[in-house]
């Protein structure tokens, strides 16, 4: 069984330009760094959307916001995959990226960098690349 490694004490969440929040590095971070390795919260669509319609009754209702909760990374013709972890907060990089993922389904997701990130900067995935190895 593999152990599962991060690196997230580089990281920080803070307001992007970009969209909402996003994941910055607090310092300089050398291409090649494994930044979290996690294993998804896995449902089916039909429940995912029975899930939303309740928070949506929820926000309706002026109960906090609740649809904070939903930050999907993935998801497939029949599953949805929730993350958690701080990369849910990844924003997307239309023409650059500097981190990637993997994923393997017995043990789940891995977040590495594929450039040199200095201190400040906002890591950017391209959301519509399908994690390497995913089916």
């Amino acid at each position: 069984m593999k152990d599962y490694m991060n690196n997230l004490n580089l990281f920080m969440l803070q307001p992007s330009k970009i969209h909402g929040l996003g994941v910055f590095a607090k310092e300089d971070v050398k291409k090649g760094i494994i930044i979290d390795q996690v294993k998804p919260l896995i449902m089916s669509k039909k429940i995912f959307y029975l899930l939303l319609i309740s928070l949506y009754f929820f926000k309706f209702f002026k109960i906090k916001d609740s649809t904070n909760i939903l930050k999907i990374l993935c998801h497939t013709n029949s599953d949805i995959h929730f993350l958690p972890s701080i990369m849910s907060y990844l924003n997307h990089g239309a023409s650059y990226s500097n981190i990637e993922h993997s994923y393997e389904p017995n043990f789940g997701y891995s977040f590495f960098t594929t450039a040199d990130v200095k201190k400040g900067e906002e890591l950017l995935l391209k959301y519509r690349i399908a994690p390497k190895n995913f089916k």
